[in-house]
């Protein structure tokens, strides 16, 4: 499957940061100071917003009679975030964070709910990462107080050397040339982080993004205007436009996007 074309170069990462939390207990309006008020708002201006976040720290400025209140991150860098009884998901798409959500329902722990949601975005955002890119992960065992890291890029073709590439007449690596492609880490990390940490099967954890790409979803704004950017400069190889550029161009917002030759090989995967 070539995919790396796509991939603007072939060792796009994904990097997957767990928190694992056994419990988390927000404040109940009761709890509440009743004389206590917001402190913390949405100011333009460095000494403003500087202010604003000081104020957030401020524990006991953070309720207001008749509600809990928590300062709400700045929206230019928070994920899109799924929240259900078993836990929190977030991701840059919101199948995404609720394909990691869905696997938390089901019993799941963080690693198999990060785990999930990697690869749903894998699916849904194909010109950025998934199965043909590298993992990296930190995972925290809250019961051993212990921070695990792993590295699951991947290494270089076994046959790739710089006097290979010498003896090609090159000394440089073009970005879409097949020679920057490394081999793909991300399933390698995947495994290992379900057989170390998992709760689930692997193929459990699949499951969401192999919907998606068998049943399609909808393409967002963001995606389709990539997909433009990055696809359309491959139009002219067969192969690729068969997948990714259905009907010779790329989808528009809204349009339904399938890829059931990813959802085989998520199948094969799990």
């Amino acid at each position: 499957m070539h995919r790396q074309i796509f991939l603007q170069r072939c060792t796009a990462t994904v990097a997957v940061f767990l928190l694992l939390i056994p419990s988390l207990t927000m404040a109940q309006d009761a709890a509440a100071p009743s004389n206590a008020t917001p402190r913390a708002s949405r100011q333009g201006g460095g000494q403003s917003q500087s202010a604003a976040r000081k104020a957030q720290s401020d524990i006991t400025g953070m309720y207001s009679p008749g509600r809990t209140y928590l300062p709400e991150p700045g929206r230019d860098n928070a994920f899109s975030m799924t929240v259900n009884r078993y836990g929190i998901a977030a991701t840059l798409q919101t199948l995404g964070s609720a394909a990691g959500a869905a696997v938390l329902a089901k019993g799941g722990n963080a690693v198999d709910a990060a785990i999930a949601a990697n690869a749903a975005v894998g699916v849904i955002e194909p010109m950025m990462n998934g199965i043909g890119g590298d993992l990296f992960a930190l995972v925290w065992d809250n019961k051993a107080k212990k921070l695990y890291a792993l590295n699951s890029s991947g290494w270089s073709a076994a046959a790739q050397s710089i006097a290979a590439m010498q003896a090609k007449g090159r000394n440089t690596i073009a970005a879409s040339s097949i020679d920057s492609v490394t081999v793909p880490g991300a399933v390698a990390g995947w495994v290992e982080l379900q057989k170390r940490f998992g709760k689930l099967l692997l193929a459990e954890d699949l499951k969401p993004a192999e919907a998606l790409a068998e049943n399609g979803f909808p393409v967002t704004e963001t995606d389709s205007a990539n997909w433009e950017k990055y696809g359309m400069g491959f139009s002219n190889r067969p192969a690729f436009a068969k997948v990714f550029l259905p009907n010779g161009t790329y989808p528009k917002v809204g349009e339904i996007f399938k890829n059931p030759q990813i959802a085989a090989s998520l199948r094969l995967i799990g």
